[in-house]
This record gives structure tokens, C-alpha cells and sequence, in this order.
């Protein structure tokens, strides 16, 4: 049936849309350069238009469908009005037909009432003219009453015989009248009842069809729903992209300009402990013992996972002399961090790192020589006070 063909399409859409949901709202730009990001979200825009473009074509497609189906349908709600006018119709007349039948069936009974009483009537005549036979010798001979009077008696008799015999003639032919009446309203009646059988079964034909029409209907409008779904969907991602590739020029932008400065004093800290030494601090102890802190040294336990404090580009991600183990990123603006110390390191030099990123970790083996993480913030070459720019339980 046709409503079954629809759900093909139908699945195929909606497994469409999911695969289009994972692929492009799962898409982070994080990991890539400002210019990779606005590069990819450009063509994630002109996909996004050529889809909507096609789903607007299939929903073209469905308006001209339902709009067929729409016209389909007043045409059988006509055939139906009209289908019910003329079984209406026959119906009435059948109604009438059985009236009529009615009505002759009580003609003939009350004919044959009156045959019935007629019958009585003349078997009475036709014992008393049996009794009185034919006038004859004998009947003159033996009768009291005279010849005249015999004869008259004889004729009037005669006459009263020829005058039920021409009533049951008439009654004869009236009942074959009724008879042929009441048979050709029966033949009448059956082709009215055929009819009226015809007319409702080509009325119930006509429903089924609505039914189909209608259901057929519904299902286009269910498809155009999930393609106007999907075009809503994909204009609010086409828009979303459009903010993206807004965002991503201006944070390029800002980045050129002003780089770390736009989240001085929001900044997470690298690591959580205490702080050993801040920022301008001259050391007491060790083989550095009278050098003044560039940075904050923050006490950690061993384990301690050590995250960037902003997004940027990893320019060096190795062991440093007098830093060991450290990373240093690029957060454009001429603004710089080095988080050292570290046992390990998770990142590349060249890489993309966001706000909060593990970028490494640190134990006993990396601050044998010196407690603690050491973290810097330089603008150019010069060193700024961490403290001021981060946010420190």
C-alpha cells in the first residue's frame, strides 16, 4: 500500500538527521587553528545549506502530494454525497414499494374474505335450486302453487344463478389484477432491493477509499513534519555556525590583540595546593637560594594532574634546563605560560589545548630538587604576577 512505500523514506530521513546530528553537533573546532575552525565551519555551512535546500525540495514535493490527495478526497466526498442521495433515493422508494405491497396484500385478503362469504352464498342458492329442480310435469302435478307462479319462481331464480355466476367472474378477474399487481410489485420491489444493495456497497467502496486517502494524507503530513523538523533543525545549526564563525573571528581577533589578558582574573588555577612562593618572592634555600621568583610555586600532592590555564598553541613540550619537565603555550597577544616540574607530559608541541586541559602531571621525582609545581605568565619577556590573573582557593 501506498502509506507502507512512505515509511521507507520515511526511516531513511529520520536515521539521516541522527547521522547529520552525531556528525555535526558532536564537531568540536577546539583542537584546531583559528583558521583550520572558520575553514571547517564554512563548509559545514555550505552542507548545511545544500541539505536544507534538498529537505525543502522533498517538502515541495509533499505539498504538491498532499495537495492532490486534498483534491482526490472532495472528489469522493462528492461521489460519497452523491452516492448517498441516490441510495436515499432507492431506499424511499423501496419504503413505498413495500407500502404498496402493504396495501394490495390487504386488498386480497379482504377479497378473499368476501370470496369466502360468496361461496357460503351460493352454495345456500344452489342447494335450495337443487331442491327445487327443473319445473316439470311432476313439479306441476304435486307443487301447490300454480304454473305461473312456478314459472316466475323458475325465471326469477334463473336470474339471481346468471348474476352470482357474472359476480364470480368479476371476482376472478379482479383477484388475477391483484395477483398480477401484487407479482409485478414483488419484481419491482427485489430489482429496488438490488439496487439499494449496488448503492451501499458502491457507498462502502467509496469509504474504504476516503479511508485510504485520508491515512495517505496523514502519512505525507508526518513526513513533511520530520523534513520541516529536519530543516528547523538544520537552520538552527546553519545559524549556530554562523555565531561559531562570528565568535571564531573575533576571538581570533582578540587573540592577535590581547590574547591571555581577556581572562585576567579568571583564570583557573594550574594545579590545586598552596602556594609556596608568589610572585617576586627571593628564595631562601637550595641551589637557587637569593633568586627572585618570576612566577608562583604551588605545593601539590604526588599524582597531581596540572591543567592549561587558558586555550592556546604548545610551543615547547619537553625538558628545559632549570625548569625540567615543562610546557610552554602560546595564547596569542604575546602572552605566554610555563607550567614546570612535571613527571609527565601529555602534550605536543604544535598542539591545540583549551581552557582547563590536562597538560600534564607531577610527583616526587620532578620536585626532588624543588617543592611544588613552578608556574609563569610572561608578556613577551617580561614576567607578570600569576596571582594577579588566576583565581586561588
Amino acid at each position: 500500500m501506498k502509506v507502507r512505500a512512505l515509511l521507507s523514506p520515511l526511516l531513511q530521513l529520520l536515521v539521516l538527521l541522527l547521522l547529520w546530528l552525531v556528525l555535526f553537533q558532536g564537531t568540536s573546532f577546539g583542537e584546531m587553528d583559528g583558521a583550520d575552525e572558520q575553514n571547517k565551519v564554512r563548509i559545514h555551512i555550505g552542507e548545511l545549506q545544500h541539505d536544507i535546500k534538498v529537505q525543502l525540495d522533498k517538502i515541495e514535493e509533499k505539498n504538491e502530494a498532499e495537495s492532490q490527495i486534498l483534491n482526490q478526497l472532495d472528489e469522493i466526498n462528492r461521489k460519497v454525497s452523491r452516492q448517498k442521495a441516490k441510495t436515499t433515493v432507492l431506499q424511499r422508494r423501496l419504503a413505498d414499494q413495500e407500502k404498496l405491497l402493504h396495501d394490495l396484500k390487504e386488498k386480497i385478503d379482504q377479497a378473499e374474505e368476501k370470496r369466502s362469504r360468496l361461496q357460503g352464498h351460493l352454495l345456500k342458492r344452489l342447494r335450495s335450486f337443487y331442491m327445487m329442480g327443473r319445473v316439470g310435469m311432476l313439479n306441476v302435478t304435486f307443487s301447490k302453487k300454480e304454473l305461473p307462479e312456478l314459472m316466475l319462481f323458475s325465471d326469477a331464480f334463473a336470474n339471481l344463478a346468471a348474476y352470482d355466476r357474472n359476480v364470480v367472474l368479476q371476482y376472478r378477474d379482479a383477484m388475477n389484477e391483484l395477483e398480477q399487481a401484487l407479482l409485478s410489485r414483488e419484481l419491482e420491489k427485489s430489482l429496488l432491493e438490488e439496487l439499494v444493495q449496488q448503492a451501499e456497497e458502491e457507498e462502502q467502496v467509496l469509504f474504504v477509499l476516503r479511508a485510504e486517502q485520508q491515512q495517505l494524507l496523514k502519512a505525507i503530513k508526518q513526513e513533511k513534519n520530520i523534513y520541516q523538523l529536519a530543516v528547523d533543525e538544520m537552520r538552527k545549526a546553519e545559524q549556530e555556525l554562523y555565531d561559531d564563525l562570528m565568535r571564531l573571528r573575533i576571538e581570533e581577533k582578540l587573540d592577535k590583540e590581547q590574547g591571555l589578558l581577556l581572562g585576567k582574573g579568571h583564570l583557573s588555577s594550574p594545579v590545586t595546593g598552596t602556594v609556596l612562593y608568589r610572585f617576586g618572592d627571593i628564595i631562601q634555600t637550595g641551589v637557587r637560594k637569593g633568586d627572585t621568583i618570576q612566577g608562583i610555586t604551588v605545593a601539590i600532592e604526588s599524582g597531581t594532574t596540572v591543567h592549561a590555564v587558558y586555550k592556546g598553541k604548545v610551543v615547547l613540550a619537553d625538558y628545559k634546563r632549570g625548569y625540567g619537565n615543562a610546557v610552554i603555550i602560546d595564547h596569542g597577544g604575546k602572552y605566554f605560560t610555563i607550567t614546570a616540574r612535571l613527571d609527565e607530559i601529555f602534550v605536543h608541541k604544535g598542539d591545540r589545548v583549551e581552557q582547563d586541559q590536562e597538560i600534564g602531571s607531577s610527583g616526587d621525582v620532578a620536585t626532588l630538587y624543588e617543592p611544588g609545581v613552578y608556574f609563569e605568565i610572561r608578556h613577551g619577556r617580561t614576567p607578570l604576577d600569576p596571582l594577579e590573573w588566576l583565581q586561588i582557593d
